[in-house]
């Protein structure tokens, strides 16, 4: 027969400060088999043991394992999982972001695909305007440059001055 617990229960195994979380988890989709019986929430043991168990193991980075791998600033990741435009299979579990290894190769297979079209890497743009990588990131993120500028066969300046026109 199958075992099932109730919202505080799972509250206290993943560490949780308020029930609302677990049915956030609820309403999410991680925890599909919970059930409300009499206006409480019973959510199946075995389904929890395997959703911490998804968490647990190292087929995910953490988001700054996966920065540290790919050299990015962990908020601009996090920027990114939020808004879901890259790892698609991350989850969020007590406050830290779980990203599956797969997902990361697929991004950084992405990411040297993209390098070889010719096309600037922040590093590039932040050595060419003289600024910080972080100011670049803003600069993509809030939509003043695009984060898909071709390079050009000119000289330096003319490049500078072509990415302030945008």
């Amino acid at each position: 027969m199958e075992e099932f617990l109730s919202l505080k229960e799972v509250q206290k195994k993943l560490g949780y400060s308020s029930p609302t979380s677990v049915r956030n988890l609820i309403g999410k989709g991680s925890l599909i088999n919970s059930k409300k019986v009499k206006g409480k929430w019973l959510i199946s043991k075995e389904e929890l043991d395997s959703f911490l168990e998804g968490l647990n193991n190292k087929e995910y980075f953490t988001l700054k394992e996966a920065a540290d791998k790919l050299n990015k600033d962990p908020q601009y990741l996090a920027s990114l999982c939020k808004r879901g435009v890259i790892f698609p299979n991350a989850k969020k579990h007590s406050r830290l972001w779980k990203i599956p290894i797969r997902d990361i190769t697929e991004y950084q297979m992405q990411l040297e695909a993209d390098a070889k079209k010719d096309y600037y890497t922040r590093k590039d743009i932040s050595n060419l305007l003289s600024v910080q990588a972080v100011t670049v990131t803003r600069l993509i993120t809030n939509g003043s440059i695009s984060n898909n500028i071709k390079k050009l066969r000119v000289n330096i300046e003319f490049q500078k001055l072509i990415l302030i026109s945008f």
